[in-house]
Parts: structure tokens; sequence; C-alpha cells
């Protein structure tokens, strides 16, 4: 969608930021730099319209994975690192995700020499105390009240772990349950880290596996889940034994065989129809 035979400025002052530093990083960076739109464009992607404005780019991390060589996890990190720093941010959705270059109207005008007058640490590459208020404002914009690419992925990891205690389960709208993981991690103040480990408890419990089925059931109960979580590790630690246990393990010493429900297993039965 970029200009293929055109060209992108870089500032000498690249070689004192950290992603010079760091190899891939910088490849990602400068790949971005010259596959983003050089003007803006529709184009049909996934059979849908979608229009990709100057200085955007439509990503998809297994796509540039494969063609940079870069694993998965890598870019998702560079990703991570170049949305803190103020260099791009992100407009995710459940199919795809548009990368937008900021401040690249100001550094990739068509007019613009081979020199530049700007500031060193301005060409593009600006940390944290350098961004203006117009970056401010529009980082702010897209880091609130949007989900990012990690929710949609732990929403669609979610549904792949719920599918196994209920398979008939339908198909969500992944935007929306990665919306519900954002409002826990913005609202509710709480990491991603946090909710797949509760969310994980929950999966696995006899009870809660059935009542737990979505990213807004597990933000209504989380406090609880969390609480029963903490509580059996806890019990874990100390050496408690449920009665379910207790049993199993009496059973196993008089030789006989109990299931995951505390029942018995009688061979004996087994050749009756």
């Amino acid at each position: 969608m970029s200009d293929k035979n055109g060209w992108i400025c870089l500032h000498r002052s690249l070689i004192k930021h950290w992603i010079y530093q760091e190899p891939e990083a910088l490849k990602f960076w400068v790949t971005l730099l010259m596959e983003a739109n050089w003007e803006t464009k529709t184009t049909l992607f996934n059979k849908k319209l979608i229009t990709v404005e100057r200085g955007q780019i439509v990503f998809g991390r297994k796509v540039y994975s494969k063609r940079l060589g870069i694993s998965e996890m890598k870019l998702r990190r560079y990703l991570e690192m170049l949305t803190e720093e103020g260099m791009i941010n992100q407009q995710t959705t459940s199919r795809y995700t548009v990368i937008t270059v900021l401040n690249y109207d100001q550094y990739q005008d068509k007019n613009q020499q081979t020199t530049s007058k700007q500031p060193a640490y301005n060409q593009h590459i600006t940390t944290s105390k350098q961004v203006n208020n117009k970056t401010i404002k529009q980082k702010d914009s897209t880091s609130m009240n949007k989900f990012t690419e990690r929710d949609v992925a732990g929403a669609k990891s979610m549904y792949e772990k719920i599918l196994l205690v209920a398979p008939k389960i339908k198909e969500p709208d992944f935007d929306n349950w990665a919306d519900q993981l954002r409002l826990m991690r913005e609202q509710d103040n709480l990491s991603h880290k946090e909710i797949w480990a509760v969310f994980i408890f929950a999966n696995n419990d006899q009870f809660w596996s059935s009542n737990i089925l979505s990213p807004k059931t597990l933000r209504t109960k989380f406090s609880s889940l969390h609480a029963k979580m903490n509580g059996a590790n806890n019990a874990k630690q100390n050496g408690y034994k449920s009665t379910t246990d207790k049993l199993r393990e009496s059973a196993k010493n008089a030789g006989i065989e109990i299931d995951s429900a505390g029942e018995v297993i009688d061979g004996r039965f087994e050749h009756i129809s």
C-alpha cells in the first residue's frame, strides 16, 4: 500500500537511540516506516474494505513474523515498546491491527530535503519526556477506551479453554470479549497475568468451569474467584487435603480405585450392559 519506489527519511541521531542497539527492533521499525502508506487509500482486506490513512499500515503479527524472521513474541514486545515511546499507536480489531507512525506528516514531508533542521532526537524517535502535547493527547486517546492486540489474543485463548468444558458454545464477538478484558485492566487495575491466573483456576474448577463462560462473567465474579484461588493455594502449601482427596487416598490404600468425582470404580460391573 505504500510507495515501494519512493524513499523515507532517517535522521543520523537514530544511532543514539535504544532501537539502534537491537538489530531486529531496528529492522522492524525501518520496515514500518518503509511500508506505511504514503497517501490515504482504501483497500480490500479479508473481504472487507478499510481505509488506511497516510502514515498507517495494516499489520498482522504472524505475517510479519514470517517475512522478517522475527518471533511473534518479540514483535509483540517491540510494538509495546514503540507504543510506550510515543513512536506509534495501535488500533486493533479481532482480524487485524492498524499501526500509525506518529508525526509521520512532520518528518516524511513530500518536500523534505535530505538535511533536517529538527533537533536530533525529534526525528520520529521521541521519548516520553520529549513527546509534545499533541502526541500525548493522541497517545492517551488510543491507549484508553480501546482494547489491544494482546486483549484480542487473550479473548481467543479464553474461548479455546471454554470450548473444552462447553463444546457447543457459539463463537463470540471477540471485539466485545477483548473490550471486557480492557475494562478489567484499565478500570479494575488488573494485569493480563492476574486475569489469566484466575480464569484458569475457574476453568479447572468442577463448579465454576460451567459458570465462567465469558470475560464478562469472569469480571463479575473475579473477587470471589480470586479469594477462592488464594485459599486453595494456601491450603495446598499447608498440606491441607479435601474430603475427596482423603477418600481417594484411603481407597487407594484399600486397593479401591476412585474417579475424579470421588465415585468408586468397580471393575466387577464392567461386563454388565
